[in-house]
């Protein structure tokens, strides 16, 4: 996302191969990197950058998942008939982001960036609202495909209920939103529609059917367009 002054970069993969080459095809300008959560998939490229931020309540996850070895076996995992021709351009792992708090504005230089603070698929996720393109970056909080709050390192689902319903409201002119690992976009109402998603769950006692994951196992809920993938055990705030 290009300023007059800097450009900010959402996310930067699972450090595989140089994204600082790529970015600096497209801008000469400073850069600072938000990251939308923990995940090794979303900042394993950090090393690249010098200022990245990130919301503190996933500094425990960046810790745990962006390590060269953690990176290295959710590659044998995702990429199993050809692990080593991504292992062997693997950026090293990189120090601990900067945090990065629920309110902050990011100055690009006539344009802003909005920090909001989304709990659910990790403690630390946050959505991003792009004032000028009326955008909101949502990273992996919301998907084209189901959501991920199965995990051990994912919030309550009634946390994650609470956060989508607080988004829903937070940016009254929004008008699309970019998800982290599809190149299209959702129409705004795709919040309303996982509000509604979780909430029969939660609420309805509507239940999901097993499924399976590389990264582990959950329950698959589909409701009109939205979906999420739970953990039963891990619902309600205790």
């Amino acid at each position: 996302m290009l300023g007059q002054d800097q450009a900010a970069l959402i996310d930067t993969g699972m450090g595989i191969g140089s994204l600082l080459s790529i970015v600096r095809t497209i801008t000469s300008l400073p850069l600072v990197v938000i990251n939308t959560h923990g995940h090794p998939d979303h900042a394993g490229g950090n090393v690249e950058f010098s200022h990245c931020l990130m919301h503190p309540s996933d500094r425990k996850w960046f810790y745990k998942m962006c390590t060269t070895l953690f990176r290295r076996d959710d590659i044998q995992k995702i990429s199993p008939s050809n692990p080593n021709e991504f292992a062997a351009i693997l950026q090293p792992q990189a120090v601990v982001p900067e945090p990065v708090e629920h309110g902050a504005i990011i100055q690009l230089g006539h344009r802003i960036l909005r920090v909001f603070h989304v709990p659910g698929h990790t403690p630390g996720s946050v959505c991003l609202y792009d004032e000028t393109t009326q955008t909101i970056f949502a990273g992996d909080s919301l998907s084209n495909n189901a959501v991920w709050l199965f995990g051990e390192y994912s919030e309550p689902m009634q946390i994650y209920y609470q956060s989508m319903q607080e988004l829903g409201s937070a940016f009254p002119s929004a008008r699309r939103i970019f998800v982290g690992h599809q190149p299209e976009c959702l129409a705004v109402k795709a919040i309303e529609d996982m509000v509604m998603c979780v909430r029969r769950v939660l609420l309805y006692d509507a239940k999901g059917s097993h499924t399976h994951t590389f990264a582990g196992d959950g329950l698959l809920y589909r409701y009109g367009n939205s979906q999420i993938i739970y953990n039963p055990t891990n619902m309600f705030v205790k």
